[in-house]
This record gives structure tokens, sequence and C-alpha cells, in this order.
């Protein structure tokens, strides 16, 4: 066996009784998430940020064992790998063999590694192994094989991509733009992959971030939410504790190192302010171990090998108390005060003896032509895909004001139903869906309040949604199109809380493409016009032939002005029945003598076509809300928010009894 072999071994069988001894975590780890996904392959409507790290999961998920077990086994063989990861680019670089032998050791035993022994259920142990493999592969000239390994590895965390930029920059510092470009490439490519995997994932899948501090890159990130708890004193000897005296061997050692490796330093310095700002600061840093540790070992160097052992051990020692959390080694305190000595001591001898400084190693490189048309391609594709990842920013953005979610409708996107629950799709025109008030301000959102209120004695354990599938300026022709786009949300009752526009009216969603066959409603082109679909104009969201002007109301009879409304609410009563989803049908507040006369034809049309059926009922709120009341209807034709209230609270009654009738034919189902 070879000696990085048995190097290897010895690592994986020390970190390995490290994990054995290793308590379990005192907080809440992402074990579920990551166990879920393990199980389930995809989560749909997953609002964690771990949801998106995949590559894990999907992995030890097929292999046989205690799920703590294969995390536990995967994160001793993935941080042995990475120490040995950092040893091999030390030489790379042109270090000295002894200073890559120490490198491995210390990178075995640092913070990083140790602490995902106590906490295995992440993706850190990959990632510490990704960084020192793939700058080490582009090193050596592999840029494709780069390109690929972080492809994989993005799967896993966003890091994967990291060491393809670190390398960029360095040879952009380096004025080697031959090599920039060619790692550009790889960069980008990776980086394409990544944000096409969070896009497959948001836009099949419903994915989010939910509010995630990482994702507020305006608000200050994750490095804003870390300062809010954690004091800047605090936070300062946290980062200290987990480097030790690495902190004090790396600056020392980017003086006497040549400027290769001083430029390779400050490669990392964008990649190291990027990651502590959208994750935790002091685990985020240590993903660039591979670079502060073989600066400090450069100093240490300069001591007998009985010293660096000794430093080492201490060095070990304190990080198995603050990483792995084994309570029977002594505190750290005496393992970092004692590596601190001998820390100072390499530094005097470092600074009397004068060195040459050390060149990173040439690299092993055919001279091709640039890949500029890649490039080119690779442009295009993150034009595409950055376009699609701020149209559904801008979704977040207005979907809790006056806009839609990423899937055209009202409301927090959701897919799947919570386990004991009944759904509600409410489909209309303006008056259900509320452009002028927000979107807690609607109707179904008031409704499904009232909903869980007043069901808690009927349906005792169980959850009333609501979903807002209503449109402005949707009209009755598009109601059934409306329910079909949207059959996937598995509604047990429908609620057709129509509007004031005329039969063909609407369908605006359907006028997208990619809605149609996507079913994503992209945004972007509506911005752009300032004409997003919910803001329309007053006069395409009522309908003309309501107004008293139109002619008296005697014929607003379905076999005369309202024949083609009619016919179009018949429709989607009947298509719904046919989906086994009985159905509510709610006259909305009058506006006119028309109006009222077209909602009494409608209604006794209803008796005659449907009777007394049981999963088809008729509701007349026309007289609920007075439309001339301005602190009920802003306008006479939008409801405020006390106007919705008013008619949520006279709707949940007859919602929630259409939920008894579907409670007492279906019994199998609550």
């Amino acid at each position: 066996m070879t000696r990085p072999a048995i190097t290897f071994v010895l690592i994986a069988t020390l970190l390995g009784a490290v994990a054995t001894l290793a308590p379990r975590p005192w907080y809440q780890t992402d074990r579920d998430t990551y166990d879920a996904i393990s199980r389930d392959i995809v989560i749909v409507d997953c609002s964690d940020l771990h949801c998106f790290r995949v590559l894990v999961p999907w992995v030890l998920g097929r292999l046989p064992g205690p799920s703590l077990f294969k995390w536990k086994a995967y994160s001793v063989l993935a941080n042995a790998g990475a120490a040995m990861a950092v040893g091999r680019l030390c030489l790379l670089l042109g270090l000295q063999a002894r200073v890559a032998y120490m490198a491995t050791w210390i990178a075995a035993f640092g913070f990083g590694s140790l602490f995902t022994l106590f906490d295995p259920y992440t993706s850190d142990p990959l990632m510490f192994l990704m960084g020192p493999l793939l700058l080490g592969e582009m090193v050596r000239g592999r840029h494709g094989r780069g390109g690929l390994i972080g492809s994989i590895g993005v799967f896993a965390k966003e890091f994967a991509a990291a060491p393809l930029w670190i390398y960029t920059m360095w040879m952009m510092l380096r004025r080697r733009w031959d090599l920039a470009v060619r790692g550009l490439a790889a960069a980008v490519g990776v980086t394409l992959v990544w944000m096409a995997l969070q896009a497959w994932l948001i836009l099949r899948y419903n994915y989010s971030y939910a509010g995630s501090a990482s994702a507020d890159l305006l608000g200050g990130g994750y490095l804003a939410r870390w300062l809010s708890f954690v004091s800047p004193r605090v936070a300062a000897a946290v980062i200290v504790a987990q480097f030790g005296t690495l902190l004090v061997l790396a600056p020392v050692g980017l003086l006497r190192c040549g400027r290769d490796l001083r430029l390779l330093a400050a490669s990392c310095l964008p990649v190291a302010i990027a990651l502590a700002y959208v994750q935790q600061p002091d685990r985020a840093l240590w993903n660039l171990h591979f670079v502060v540790i073989p600066l400090a070992v450069l100093v240490l160097a300069e001591l007998a090998d009985v010293w660096c052992g000794l430093f080492i051990v201490c060095y070990a020692v304190a990080n198995l108390r603050v990483g792995a959390q084994l309570a029977f080694v002594p505190p750290a305190k005496f393992g970092l005060a004692l590596s601190m000595v001998i820390a100072l001591f390499a530094i005097g001898r470092a600074m009397t003896r004068r060195q040459a400084p050390v060149v990173a190693g040439r690299e092993d490189v055919i001279r091709r032509r640039p890949a500029r048309s890649l490039l080119v391609a690779e442009a295009v594709v993150m034009l595409v895909l950055g376009a699609l990842m701020f149209d559904v920013w801008q979704h977040k953005r207005v979907e809790q004001n006056r806009g839609v979610n990423v899937r055209g409708f009202r409301g927090l996107a959701r897919i799947t139903k919570r386990p004991q629950s009944h759904r509600v799709a409410v489909v209309g025109g303006s008056a259900a869906y509320g452009p002028r008030v927000v979107w807690a301000e609607t109707l179904p959102y008031d409704l499904e309040r009232r909903l869980n209120e007043s069901s808690r004695e009927k349906f005792p354990g169980t959850f009333t949604e609501v979903v807002n599938l209503a449109a402005v300026s949707d009209g009755a022709s598009s109601y059934v199109d409306t329910l079909r786009d949207y059959a996937y949300l598995d509604a047990d009752v429908v609620c057709v809380y129509d509007g004031y526009a005329g039969p063909d009216h609407g369908g605006a969603r359907r006028r997208s493409v990619v809605f149609r066959y996507a079913g994503y409603l992209p945004l972007l082109p509506a911005l752009l016009r300032r004409d997003p679909f919910w803001t329309a104009p007053e006069t395409a969201a009522a309908w003309p032939a309501l107004s008293e002007q139109a002619g008296p109301a005697s014929i607003m009879s379905c076999d005369d002005g309202s024949r083609g409304y009619c016919a179009a609410m018949l429709n989607t009563v009947t298509w719904s029945l046919g989906q086994n989803k009985p159905i509510v049908i709610v006259t909305p507040p009058y506006i006119s003598a028309r109006h009222r006369a077209q909602q009494e034809a409608l209604a006794a049309r209803l008796r005659e076509r449907f009777g007394a059926r049981p999963d088809v009922m008729y509701v007349n709120l026309g007289q609920a809300v007075d439309m001339a009341d301005s602190a009920l209807a802003s306008d006479g034709r939008y409801l405020t928010a006390a106007g919705n209230a008013r008619i949520a609270e006279r709707l949940a009654d007859p919602i929630l009894e259409m939920l008894g009738r579907l409670q007492a034919s279906r019994p199998g189902k609550s």
C-alpha cells in the first residue's frame, strides 16, 4: 500500500472513532429535511433552503443501512478525502512534501471537518473536498474535468462553483489570459448548471427560499441576521476559535510565499466576502481552508518535526472539544494556548531566516484556442436563466401585495395539500381577485381565516385552505379553462364568485404560451409594458352591458341578453361536477338593476338544470354590501378590506355546509 493510501486509511480510522464518540446535537438539525429528500427524491412545495442541496441525500438514500450511520460514514470519508486533497494541492502549488504532509493532518482535524462529524446532516464535508480537488484539477490544466466535477458538485451545494471562479480570478491577476478564458468557461458552465437546478425545482416542484435570510441580498443577507443575535465581539471570537492559531500563522506565510500564491490568496477574497454574506460566516469561511492551511504551514515548517507534531496534536485536541463536542477532552483553551506558543516560536524563527519565495508550479496545459465560442453560448444561456430567476424574484416581491405568484394565482404558491385538510378553489373576476387591496385583505384570504375558526368544532384536526384563482377581467367563459389549468391543485370544492366582466372576457393568463405549456406565468413582459393583468383598466374589468344605460333589465334573461353568460356558467357547473367536485355559485353585490335581473335569471336556470342536487349550491350575496358605501366599496365596484370581510362572513357558513356534505358523501376522506 502506498504512503498516501496508508495516510488516508489512518485518517479515516481516526475520524471514524471521533464520529462514533461524538454526541447527538442538542439543537434542531437539518436531519428531517435531508431524510425526506433521501426517501422522496423531491419534496413538493419545499420552502427549506436545504431542499435545493439534493446530491448527498439522493446518493445516501439509495444505500442500505440506518440514516445516522450512512451520514456519519459519508462525513468521515469526505473529510478524509478533503485532507488528502489539501496535501495534493500543496504539491501542485510547488510546496515541499513535508509541508503537504503537515497540511493534510491539519486539514483532517480542523474545526470544520470535526464539526461535521458531530452534525453530519450537511453537504459541507463534500464541499471541503471539492475546494482543493477542483482547484488542483484546474492547476493541472484539466479544465474540462474540473467543470464536470463542479457541475456534479453544485447539486450538493452552490460552493462547488467557487474554486473555479477563484482559479479564473487568479489567472487574470497573473495575466494568464488563455488560462483565464478556459477557467471562465468552466466557472460559468458550472454556475449555469446550478441556476438551472434552482429554476427546475422552483418551477416544476414549487420550491422556494421562503424568505431565507441568505436570499435577502438587498437586506444584508445571512450576515445581517447573524450579527442581529451575535455581537461583533462574539462573532470575532467564534471565527478565531474555528481557525485557531492558523489566523496567526497564515498572514506570516503570506509574506513569505511568492507573488503567485499571494495572488491566489487575493483571488479568494471576493469568494470569502460572498460566502460570509449569504451563509453563516464562521462556518462559511472554513470552506477556504485549502488556501489558509498551506500558508500557515509554510511558517510552521520552520520548526523541527517534533514541534510540528506537537502543534498538530494541540490543534486537534482543541478542535475535538469545540468541533466534535467531545466533553471528555480537555478544554480547548489549553490546546489553543500551547499551539499559540509553538506558532509564535515558529513565527520568530521564520522572521529571522531568509527563504526563497514559493512560486506556484507550472500548469500542465496544452495550448489550445480559448473557448470564446463556448463563452458566447454560456452568456446567452446565463442571460436567459438570469432573466428567469429575476422574474421569479419579481413574483416573490408582489405576490403578497397585489400581484400573483409564479403559478399565476394570488397568494403563496402551494401545490400539495396539508394532511387532513380541505381545499376550496375560488374562481371569478375582479370581484374575487380584489385588485385594490393587498393579498391579506382579499375575500379568499379572509374566508380561509373564518373557515378555520368555524371548523374547529365541525371538523376537528383539519385545515381548510382557500386558493384564489380569480383574475381581473376574467369572465364566465374562462372559468372552465382556469379550473382545468389548476386541476393539479386538487381542490375539494369549487366556489365561483362571479364578477362583472362579460362572458367572453378574460383568460389573460392563457395568452401566455409559457403558462399554457409550463404552468408558469412570466411577469417581466407585463412589468416592462407597465400593464400587469391585475392592474387592468377599469373599463376592461366592468361589463358595459350591466350599466343602467345599456337598456331595460327585462332583457337580461338567460334566453335573451344573458344567453352567453348563463351558458358559460352552466358549463362551469357541469365541468366541475364531471370532476366530482361540489360547486358553490355566489352572486356578488349588485351594481345595477340589470345585474340583479341577470343573477335572478341565472339562479332560476340553475334550479331548472340541477334541481336540489346536494353538490350544487347557489348563494345570493347581492344585497350583502351597499356598493354606494365608500367604506365598503371604494369606487362602487371594488370592495375594500371591510367589504371583503363582510362577504367572507356571509359566505363561510355555506362553504362549511358544502364541506359537510362532502364529508358525508366521502366517509373515507377527511
